[in-house]
């Protein structure tokens, strides 16, 4: 497990909370209430590739398995890691509400501390990941 790719991942959605959307590689940002800076939203993953293409120059056209690649992990660990619907159920159910509250409710301010929110609880499902060793 390469845990400092996956930590250079998660510190660059860190860094803009607003980056933030795991049900997706990459993306155009869908609204312009959630959409950060940048105009890119991206899962873990994609959060990883798009580091490895800025510095390769490489391209990439799914997700998986380069991103399995990347993180040094077996496709079953990858599914556990970025898919929240495998995450253990103390990521899982309020990862889904604070989604859930993320693009249904408008106002700017709670916008980014449900966007930081969900930031927080990516950072403690990745710690309990590479804790596990995969495992979990």
């Amino acid at each position: 497990m390469n845990v400092t790719k996956i930590r250079e991942a998660l510190n660059y959605l860190v860094a803009e909370p607003l980056r933030l959307d795991m049900g997706v590689y990459k993306s155009r940002a869908y609204t312009n209430e959630t959409k950060p800076p940048c105009g890119t939203v991206c899962c873990l993953a994609g959060a990883a590739i798009i580091l490895e293409a800025s510095a390769t120059g490489r391209k990439f056209h799914s997700i998986a398995e380069p991103g399995a690649r990347l993180f040094e992990i077996n496709l079953p660990e990858a599914t556990r890691l970025f898919h929240v619907q495998y995450w253990p159920t103390q990521f899982k159910f309020p990862f889904q509400k604070l989604n859930y509250d993320y693009y249904n409710i408008k106002h700017p301010h709670i916008l980014n501390y449900i966007a930081k929110a969900r930031i927080g609880l990516l950072q403690e499902r990745v710690a309990y990941f590479i804790a596990s060793q995969g495992e979990q």
